[in-house]
């Protein structure tokens, strides 16, 4: 009988050995898949800085490729006025002459004229319609020499101090363009300048251009063009990463630490 009990004691106590044994094991794996785990998420983490890092070269790249091919307007000295523009009369040297002013040119090439009503101009030249005007107004100016000038139209949206539509001399460089705008609210604005046509961007980096003092014929400006800035103020590196990394950051990392967390509630019960 004391044999046996001995026996019994012996299997009582490998039992207890092999589940102490066992239970050591299941912590121990429990314990690599939290490392393995603390492993993956750091990877998670490292990957999303790459990511963020990467994102704002790649996206100015893009930008630079977007880049499309100018061609000169093709406006021939002796048509110079297209439907859609407009034509800046000057009856000089009376600076307050009725004449005076900007003349829309309608669809069907013609402007509207004091006391003489609508006259097609898209297919005269320059001498021609001043001629014209000469001998029509001779009764009502006391100086019959008349200017006139072609303008097209030109956009400058965004971050300007004086943001419109206006009429330009395509003679003008963009300089003159720019100050029709009061210049941009930003000190780095003419940096971050761009050129744009039918919501296409022409040219990302208009900086050269803009000290060239070319005209805007010369660079080849279209009625209609855009030049748009962005309103935000400029920033350095360090308010680019608090106010549009670390956001982002933040919520990634809150969000896999959150999910670690869920993971190892799951594993533990």
């Amino acid at each position: 009988m004391f044999k046996k009990r001995i026996i019994v004691l012996n299997e009582s106590k490998a039992h207890g050995n092999r589940t102490v044994t066992s239970q050591g094991v299941r912590a121990a794996n429990r314990t690599g898949e939290g490392a393995v785990s603390a492993d993956s998420t750091m990877w998670l983490v490292g990957l999303l800085l790459l990511l963020m890092v990467t994102a704002i070269p790649a996206q100015r790249g893009a930008d630079k490729s977007s880049d499309i091919e100018t061609t000169q307007d093709a406006r021939p000295y002796d048509h110079p006025f297209k439907a859609g523009e407009a034509v800046r009369i000057l009856a000089f040297p009376d600076t307050t002459s009725f004449l005076n002013g900007v003349y829309h040119i309608s669809t069907d090439g013609s402007i509207l004229l004091p006391f003489v009503g609508r006259v097609k101009i898209t297919d005269m030249a320059n001498e021609e319609l001043c001629r014209f005007l000469d001998s029509t107004f001779i009764d009502h100016l006391p100086y019959p020499h008349t200017q006139v000038v072609p303008l097209i139209r030109i956009a400058l949206v965004g971050g300007w101090r004086e943001p419109g539509l206006h009429y330009i001399d395509p003679h003008k460089s963009m300089w003159d363009a720019v100050a029709l705008a009061g210049g941009p609210m930003r000190e780095d604005g003419i940096v971050k300048m761009r050129w744009q046509r039918s919501g296409r961007i022409v040219k990302s980096n208009v900086a050269p251009l803009f000290e060239s003092g070319r005209s805007l014929y010369a660079l080849g400006f279209k009625s209609g063009d855009q030049l748009r800035v962005s309103k935000r103020p400029a920033k350095n590196t360090w308010e680019i990463i608090k106010s549009d990394i670390l956001p982002v950051l933040s919520v990634s990392i809150s969000t896999t630490m959150a999910g670690y967390a869920l993971y190892q509630i799951y594993q533990d019960r």
